[in-house]
């Protein structure tokens, strides 16, 4: 895989390659539902791909917060979390979807990003379902929710800061700015 980097550096020189191999993955959907709240809450709360990354999914004229709803909708043919394109009347519709910050009916299923690690290994489509745990409860990786959680503080404290960091800048420009105008009226 460096040898492939390195040629692509080469040839490309404008280009810079980062081979990042990844040996574990983490669990991320489960055989059977669970129905505690709490569970289903921990899980939406500590999802990278629903309030990290972002992985907003178009399939068949439905939009989707997570590819994991999709699949959700697909297999038991409920696409009521869903929001149908041809619903849509304004962007507020959209961002109304897109804002809502409530699990989603596929967080029963799912493990979000805080799923137990397990090695890369190659499987036969038909043993997939097979080696999936039982329930969210079986397969939750609690270092990692705990982890995943001290992020989530981190990055609300920055945007707090940077927040206030751009409002005292703000009313200090406006302050400067009211005080020119107020001189140049007197010119």
């Amino acid at each position: 895989m460096e040898e492939y980097a390195r040629e692509i550096d080469e040839k490309y020189k404008h280009l810079k390659v980062n081979i990042n191999p990844v040996v574990n993955f983490r669990e991320t959907i489960t055989k059977k539902p669970t129905t505690d709240k709490k569970i289903i809450k921990t899980i939406y709360e500590t999802c990278r791909v629903a309030h990290f990354w972002k992985c907003i999914t178009l399939d068949n004229g439905y939009l989707f917060r997570c590819p994991q709803q999709m699949g959700y909708a697909k297999y038991y043919n409920d696409y009521s979390d869903a929001l149908l394109l041809t619903d849509i009347k304004s962007v507020d519709d959209v961002l109304d979807f897109l804002e809502n910050n409530n699990p989603i009916k596929a967080c029963v299923n799912c493990l979000g990003t805080v799923g137990t690690e397990f090695e890369n290994q190659q499987i036969k489509r038909s043993e997939f379902f097979k080696l999936l745990p039982k329930k969210p409860e079986d397969a939750i990786d609690w270092q990692e929710v705990k982890r995943v959680k001290r992020q989530i503080l981190k990055r609300k404290l920055l945007d707090f800061l940077i927040v206030r960091f751009v409002n005292r800048k703000i009313k200090k420009y406006r302050a400067l700015y009211h005080r020119f105008t107020q001189r140049h009226k007197r010119d």
